[in-house]
């Protein structure tokens, strides 16, 4: 309930793709990245509980409605401290490369909470965050290190696979379970897992240093294992493993060797 999943794997992956292509970055982009990733799956979350029934499922949904008070004043705090921080602390490449990209989240929220509810079935909305998601957890690894462009965009496209299969999955799950009708393309994503499992990992095998490419292949394997055994445990079981399952590169971080 305390949202720690997001920013978990988003400076995860920033700090894994840092220390595995020996790319600069300064301990106050990790921090505010954490942050703003933080901020805005809180925000997410409480602009759908302005909407959604208080009984609705999952309870995540339930909790932020119930408490959507001190979830608002709580992502107020969030948004004021996280501001300060980024101007007082942040390089100006940085800073300016977050600004322009929050302009793209900004249209992001604008369409998927201000558009009719029945527009939202047929939008792709987990496959925009994950491809939001992706360039966002390196957008200060590449401000900083703008010459090397060429090396994010096969990690990030790997890392946008990756989400959609944990957003769609999650999706189809909790709608499954509460007999509602989840997005088109989350329904399909889901269906086609297997496919996109190992089109993922074999393109990261082939593609990335070895060490990133083990953990796309893992997280990709431990998603494809909880779709196929989803109803055997309990959902929020599920849901939780999911997220888990996305932090792999914490094993390469405590144990260099595997890589």
């Amino acid at each position: 309930m305390v949202s720690l999943d997001a920013p978990a794997v988003a400076v995860l992956w920033n700090l894994f793709m840092a220390k595995t292509l020996h790319l600069h970055e300064s301990p106050a982009a990790v921090i505010v990245l954490g942050l703003v990733v933080w901020l805005l799956y809180i925000t997410d979350h409480v602009l759908d509980a302005c909407r959604a029934n208080v009984n609705e499922k999952p309870a995540r949904k339930r909790f932020f409605r119930q408490h959507r008070v001190k979830t608002r004043v709580l992502a107020i705090v969030g948004a004021v401290v996280t501001a300060a921080l980024a101007f007082c602390s942040l390089p100006a490449a940085v800073l300016h490369a977050g600004i322009t990209f929050g302009l793209e989240v900004a249209g992001y929220f604008a369409f998927v909470h201000l558009a009719p509810t029945e527009w939202r079935v047929k939008w792709p909305r987990e496959l925009v965050v994950a491809v939001l998601f992706s360039p966002g957890t390196f957008l200060p690894l590449y401000a900083e290190n703008t010459g090397k462009w060429m090396v994010f965009v096969a990690p990030c496209c790997c890392l946008i696979a990756l989400c959609a299969m944990n957003c769609c999955a999650i999706e189809c799950w909790e709608c499954y379970d509460a007999e509602q009708v989840p997005s088109v393309s989350a329904h399909w994503i889901t269906r086609h897992f297997g496919s996109i499992a190992v089109a993922a990992a074999l393109a990261a095998i082939f593609v990335l240093p070895r060490a990133i490419s083990l953990a796309v292949a893992l997280s990709a394997c431990g998603l494809l294992t909880l779709n196929g055994v989803r109803q055997r445990w309990r959902a929020d079981a599920v849901r939780v493993l999911a997220d888990a399952v996305m932090c792999t590169p914490a094993l390469f971080l405590l144990f260099p060797w595997l890589g």
